[in-house]
């Protein structure tokens, strides 16, 4: 078991700690330990559509917001052409990888547990939590997705997102390219609630720019995933799934 605490979480110290986990077809979910892509080869779901090649990368990351009495806490990590946007680092207690990625959360009235893997032979990637909060809290989940070949790094987007919600738990995501991957998402324990198509600020990928390589990218945000949580301990799971 690896487990990291303390001045390893420092942002600058944490970004150098990335980790991997596959599914034996040549599909992968990987990031550093603070959630922040500092490579384009980054993602949560990587899938292989004719394995081991012909990877895709469809869902980047997820942001995790807790709205209680304490006020607004997101937990990602982000960096832009801005800077560092979002810095959920600063809530972030421990990373243990044993053998799955776990990071451990606290802020003033939530505990938070949030382990990622992928299934075995499938381009499926799971990524659950483990709550316990004192207080009434909202949680919300958004992904952030893209479409790419996993060795393409287009600065904005070469593509027209297309999404199709199924019911209150679950959403498809298409484009009009005959070879690209569709991807579905769904969770039984918070509903979808899909927005208008948002286009973020082109993420930077700091470790590609150091290397002078294509350090830039747009990402989809196709709506919130949204619960209510009394106060006790919670457990969700998100799923996401690539065909083709």
């Amino acid at each position: 078991m690896i487990t990291l605490e303390d001045a390893d979480l420092r942002l600058n110290r944490a970004v150098t700690f990335e980790w991997l986990y596959t599914n034996g077809l040549g599909g992968y979910t990987s990031s550093t330990i603070v959630g922040l892509n500092v490579r384009g080869y980054h993602g949560l779901l990587v899938s292989s559509l004719n394995p081991p090649v012909d990877r895709w990368l469809t869902l980047s990351r997820l942001d995790e917001v807790l709205i209680n009495k304490d006020g607004e806490c997101n937990l990602s990590t982000e960096q832009t052409t801005e800077g560092v946007t979002h810095r959920g680092y600063r809530y972030l207690k421990r990373f243990e990888l044993n053998p799955l990625p776990q990071m451990v959360y606290a802020t003033g009235c939530v505990e938070l547990e949030k382990t990622v893997f992928m299934a075995y032979r499938k381009n499926l990637t799971v990524v659950n939590y483990e709550l316990k909060n004192s207080e009434e809290t909202v949680f919300t989940v958004t992904p952030l997705q893209t479409c790419r070949d996993i060795h393409n790094r287009h600065p904005h987007l070469d593509f027209t997102p297309g999404f199709e919600v199924i019911n209150e738990q679950s959403y498809f995501s298409f484009d009009e390219r005959p070879n690209s991957p569709w991807m579905y998402a769904y969770t039984p324990d918070a509903e979808f609630m899909p927005t208008e198509l948002r286009i973020t600020d082109p993420q930077v990928y700091r470790r590609d720019k150091a290397m002078g390589l294509p350090c830039e990218e747009q990402m989809v945000i196709p709506g919130v995933f949204h619960t209510v949580l009394e106060p006790g301990e919670h457990f969700l799971s998100f799923l996401f799934a690539v065909g083709s």
